[in-house]
């Protein structure tokens, strides 16, 4: 029997009883050539339930090369924007130290704080650091929550082509579709 390997990407958004569920079904099946490999946020949840079925588990949360490529992301990232910004230097030191701290082994945590600080006032950059999101759900929410009143039910049906979408849409795409024609 052929060597099969199943990937569940964090991408897959089903409820995760159903994951884990479709997880234990595979291995329950107790096919010797069958591999797979769950990706996740290293939530406290989904590790209680994968732990009993794993025979091998890594964390990037737990390699210092993850936090050190994430540090340097940060660094490259905010040079730039702190340059065209005309950051104070002490601003561009604490952003930088603040975000490699509290960025929890995410890189998309990271680039959405990095995409909002390019919006922000140079007045404004020690506010924006001091109020940051504890979680990538709370960053969404947040964005979620600047979208302008005009703009919701356009935002709204937007994200449900994205949910339901059998695969990622790109924007000619998206802009083509009845919906969102002006």
């Amino acid at each position: 029997m052929p060597l099969t390997n199943v990937p569940i990407p964090p991408g897959v958004r089903s409820p995760r009883d159903r994951v884990l569920g479709l997880v234990q079904s595979l291995l329950d099946l107790g096919l010797p050539s069958l591999h797979i490999c769950v990706t996740s946020r290293p939530e406290m949840d989904i590790r209680i339930c994968l732990e009993p079925l794993t025979s091998l588990s890594i964390s990037l949360h737990d390699q210092t090369g993850h936090q050190e490529d994430i540090t340097k992301y940060i660094m490259s990232e905010v040079d730039v924007v702190s340059n065209q910004k005309r950051w104070r230097d002490d601003d561009k030191e604490l952003v930088i130290e603040m975000l490699s701290e509290k960025a929890d082994g995410m890189f998309r945590w990271v680039y959405c704080q990095l995409e909002m600080l390019r919006l922000c006032l140079r007045s404004r950059v020690r506010q924006f650091i001091n109020e940051l999101p504890d979680s990538l759900d709370e960053t969404y929410e947040r964005v979620l929550k600047e979208i302008h009143k005009t703009n919701q039910d356009y935002a709204q049906r937007l994200l449900q082509c994205l949910t339901v979408a059998i695969r990622p849409l790109r924007v000619d795409e998206l802009a083509a579709g009845p919906y969102f024609r002006s």
